[in-house]
């Protein structure tokens, strides 16, 4: 009866972390090129998506810190006039929205969006270049995606930027840019208040 019970109960484990990792976008097989396995699926909900298909390394970007829950954050205002406000929705419905940003992309390319979520910053451990991120958590938080922005201003991280996990309000225009043979989302020329 216990053996069951576990079974069941990791069966349930792996079906939610897959359909959180389902989001639309091509997942990375492991190194060896062979389907993902339930570490593989875990690792992908926890790591950062805002390449369009991520065939990168899990080793290749680091994360300078966690994401927390957007739930009970407070989002400090931004006077940005967007063409897509997501700031005014749900978590399920900003969740969503952006997913199809990055899904459909061509059909929000060049328009200006404003989003809120909290702060994270990654680096590329073979460049030292720094890619800042808005990561939105949907409701039950388990979920997570990141959108990279650029700052309009010159800033030297850390100067200039929030704690990482502190809410972060951006606007900026949506755009797509190719690196190593990968295309990423960002919202560039981006303003941000946090």
């Amino acid at each position: 009866m216990k053996k069951t019970i576990i079974c069941a109960a990791l069966a349930a484990a792996m079906l939610t972390a897959a359909g959180c990792s389902a989001s639309g976008t091509k997942q990375p097989a492991n190194k060896s090129g062979s389907p993902q396995t339930y570490d593989d699926v875990l690792a992908s909900v926890q790591a950062p998506t805002f390449a369009s298909n991520a065939n990168e390394s899990e080793n290749d970007y680091f994360s300078q810190g966690s994401q927390a829950s957007s739930g009970e954050l407070t989002f400090p205002k931004l006077d940005y006039d967007a063409e897509i406000d997501v700031t005014g929705m749900d978590a399920n419905m900003i969740y969503a929205q952006i997913n199809d940003m990055v899904v459909n992309a061509g059909k929000y390319k060049g328009k200006t969006v404003k989003i809120e979520g909290t702060f994270d910053v990654f680096t590329d451990v073979n460049t030292g270049k720094y890619y800042y991120t808005c990561m939105i958590a949907d409701a039950a938080a388990c979920c997570k995606r990141g959108i990279e922005f650029e700052p309009a201003e010159e800033l030297s991280y850390p100067d200039g930027f929030p704690k990482v996990a502190a809410p972060v309000t951006v606007g900026g225009e949506f755009s797509s840019y190719e690196e190593d043979g990968t295309t990423y989302y960002t919202l560039k020329n981006a303003e941000f208040a946090y």
